[in-house]
């Protein structure tokens, strides 16, 4: 880990080391063999507890796949109190709108939080 890590907050480190730009359970696998970017990753292979999803996950791909489905459906569900406001961005660190400000981030959120209630 500390070999890619450096003091550049704009560079991008891959958490799937083995196959980064293939949707499949090759993360799972980097873990068995300790290749995890952060220490929480890491841990889920040493945790006894998360241990044996990591290692179904790691030797079968199928597996891997059919819950991710179930996790993305159940996820798909889950009640949002935003009003369904949302967009799929071109840019993941930008809103398609453009930057904001952090201040306007900050008062959206507490607009949000307090008609919540």
């Amino acid at each position: 880990m500390n070999k890619t890590c450096t003091d550049d907050a704009n560079q991008k480190l891959d958490l799937d080391v083995i196959t980064p730009v293939i949707f499949d359970n090759a993360y799972y696998i980097g873990l068995t063999m300790g290749q995890g970017v952060f220490t929480s990753d890491i841990s889920l292979f040493r945790n006894p507890i998360t241990k044996p999803i990591v290692c179904q996950f790691a030797t079968d791909k199928d597996a891997f796949f059919k819950q991710f489905a179930d996790s993305m459906f159940k996820l798909s569900n889950v009640p949002r109190n935003d009003g369904n406001r949302g967009e799929i961005r071109s840019n993941c660190f930008v809103s398609n709108a453009g930057p904001r400000r952090a201040v306007d981030a900050v008062i959206e959120q507490v607009v949000d939080f307090a008609a919540s209630f």
